[in-house]
């Protein structure tokens, strides 16, 4: 993840989560603020509640005087409903007040008596003006008591309707605080999550002016890429001139040579020992640069063009006795003996003759640049389930445990160096694993530091023998001393 995504993932993130935030705090506040709201209704029935009470209480003492003063009957009716509706007001100002224990207790412990009161000394005016006449029922309106009972209550109301008013304006403030801290929160997260919104664009923007600057640059990068592949392609084609060269204008001289030089020894006669010294070596030379000419081609072969398959019917005893015979020069100047162990006298197999061939000759010459003077080169060709196996043994220093994982790698050379000073680039045991996978076959080495190495190839099910096993076994033994 690169810096400016992860800082566009973070911001969308932060936006999510302060989107929730801000959600919750407005709930918080909405929730606030309809409570609030239904406190401030409650304070105002209340002080609608002790008004209508106190209107009812002078409703009731007008129709009272006017009764009195005029002896109208036409006053009682009216006088009784408010005499109903003063209990009914008080009933409802109890209940609104219900969750102020502070007014209930001036409900119940003040108001409930006093009202009482008052209502007994309106009746009793009434039924002295009915009984005694109109000056019994004034001496009732104008007594002390009736006069004071009137004030206690309006001071009672008052104080009533002025804690309310008191606790309406608290609850107000509270619901006006509510509201602000609502749009102040919905204000705040809206400012930040429009900011984030715009950075995030303002990221991505960028992000998208980066990756255009790189895709110019891909693209720069691919033309020179090109321009390197069309060199590489150039250089390829020189090469594949070069193997040309190498495969016609190199061998055939050698070719010569090598021929020329194998007649020079058929003369042996007509040279000293110290000539016949000197062809030997020019005829080992030209057979070293032919197999080095024909491991470089072999190579290049392989990673041109895919390899096909030939199997046919081949004698592969007969096949490796020439093989024996192409050595038999470089062993005897090293004074290396040669043994070949067959399963294959007079039995052919079905496989690749030519896959054949590279896997033996790099074997076996392999076997001979690292073996030591007076030591055995073993090659044995061994039936294996129906298939065969070639197996060749060396006695020479063997291969370190450390080194075996480079063993197969192109151009690999390892600590231990040819024994006769011969020239080696590391392609032989390369070209081995590569031919013996190619047919579906496997290659084994086991070596024992300073004692010796054994390569086994096994040929596929497919490489079958041709022919049934004979008994008749027999030990070849070429010694080149």
């Amino acid at each position: 993840m690169t810096m400016g995504s992860g800082r566009v993932y973070f911001l969308l993130i932060s936006s999510i989560i302060l989107t929730v935030l801000t959600a919750f705090l407005i709930y918080v506040s909405s929730e606030k603020k309809a409570q609030n709201s239904s406190l401030l209704i409650e304070t105002h029935n209340v002080i609608d509640s002790a008004k209508e009470l106190l209107a009812n209480l002078r409703d009731a003492e007008a129709y009272q005087r006017g009764y009195l003063l005029t002896g109208n009957a036409g006053y009682l009716e009216p006088f009784h409903i408010s005499m109903t509706d003063i209990n009914e007001s008080l009933k409802q100002l109890e209940g609104n007040s219900i969750n102020s224990p502070k007014q209930q207790q001036i409900i119940i412990q003040q108001l409930y008596p006093l009202i009482e009161s008052k209502k007994n000394e309106l009746e009793l005016s009434i039924v002295r003006f009915q009984h005694a006449g109109p000056n019994a029922g004034l001496d009732v309106v104008k007594s002390d008591l009736t006069l004071n009972t009137m004030n206690q209550i309006r001071k009672a109301l008052s104080e009533f309707i002025n804690v309310e008013t008191a606790t309406f304006i608290s609850r107000e403030r509270q619901l006006n605080n509510s509201m602000d801290i609502t749009n102040i929160v919905s204000f705040t997260g809206l400012l930040f999550i429009l900011f984030t919104i715009f950075f995030a664009l303002f990221t991505l923007y960028s992000k998208d002016r980066q990756n255009r600057k790189l895709i110019e640059q891909l693209e720069e990068n691919n033309q020179e890429l090109m321009q390197m592949h069309d060199k590489q392609q150039e250089l390829y084609n020189n090469l594949r001139k070069f193997m040309g060269i190498a495969s016609h204008d190199l061998r055939s001289p050698l070719n010569a040579i090598t021929t020329l030089t194998s007649l020079l020894k058929q003369e042996s006669d007509s040279f000293t020992q110290e000539q016949m010294e000197y062809i030997q070596y020019i005829l080992d030379s030209a057979r070293q640069m032919s197999r080095l000419i024909s491991d470089l081609l072999d190579i290049h072969r392989m990673d041109e063009e895919k390899a096909i398959i030939q199997n046919e019917e081949v004698d592969i005893h007969s096949l490796l006795k020439a093989l024996f015979f192409s050595f038999e020069g470089w062993a005897r100047q090293k004074h290396i003996e040669l043994e070949l162990e067959s399963d294959f006298i007079e039995k052919n197999v079905i496989t690749d003759k030519s896959i054949f061939t590279q896997i033996a000759d790099n074997l076996i010459s392999n076997a001979i640049k690292f073996s030591y003077p007076n030591t055995v080169v073993n090659v044995r060709l061994k039936e294996n389930d129906g298939s065969f196996q070639l197996i060749v043994q060396d006695q020479g220093p063997g291969i370190k445990k450390s080194e075996m994982k480079h063993l197969y790698k192109r151009y690999q050379t390892l600590s231990n160096h040819p024994t006769g000073g011969e020239k080696s680039i590391g392609l032989g045991l390369s070209i081995v694993k590569d031919r013996i996978e190619l047919i579906k076959g496997t290659i084994r080495c086991d070596s024992e530091y300073g004692v010796g190495t054994i390569f086994t190839a096994t040929f596929p099910e497919e490489n079958c023998v041709k022919q049934p096993s004979l008994p008749t076994f027999r030990r070849l033994k070429k010694v080149v001393s």
